[in-house]
């Protein structure tokens, strides 16, 4: 890829240096894919994530990488892939599915306990 340089760039949140260098256009799409997690509330000051964003981008990043790198590998043009309507969707909808397929995994955590505590209860009342 011609567009990713070989000079180092501070990572602010990760209190580190890349090696690398990739165009902002790679990186937007991914960005803004994170809008799924962010909530807001009539009535409240502030928006707020939904989810632990790090562990939210341990599970997708190597989804959203690959959908990046698929319309970069397709035009090796940053400015294509920055403006792609595709690859921003994309990304949005893998980040969107995660949060769905977390949303189910703790309903479904919560149901059981549920019937958990049914089941005591049933068993306490007929013993």
């Amino acid at each position: 890829m011609t567009a990713v340089t070989q000079v180092s760039e501070a990572l602010y949140f990760a209190e580190a240096t890349a090696k690398y260098r990739m165009p902002e256009a790679y990186k937007y799409p991914i960005l803004s894919a994170l809008r799924a997690a962010a909530k807001i509330q009539k009535g409240r000051p502030a928006a707020w994530w939904a989810t632990d964003m790090f562990r939210l981008l341990q599970d997708t990043g190597p989804q959203l990488s690959n959908v990046v790198g698929a319309a970069v590998r397709a035009t090796n043009n940053p400015n294509k892939v920055g403006k792609d309507v595709g690859v921003w969707s994309s990304c949005y909808l893998v980040v969107e599915s995660a949060l769905r397929g977390a949303a189910t995994q703790e309903a479904e955590r919560r149901i059981q306990a549920l019937e958990a505590q049914l089941a005591e209860l049933r068993k306490a009342k007929h013993a």
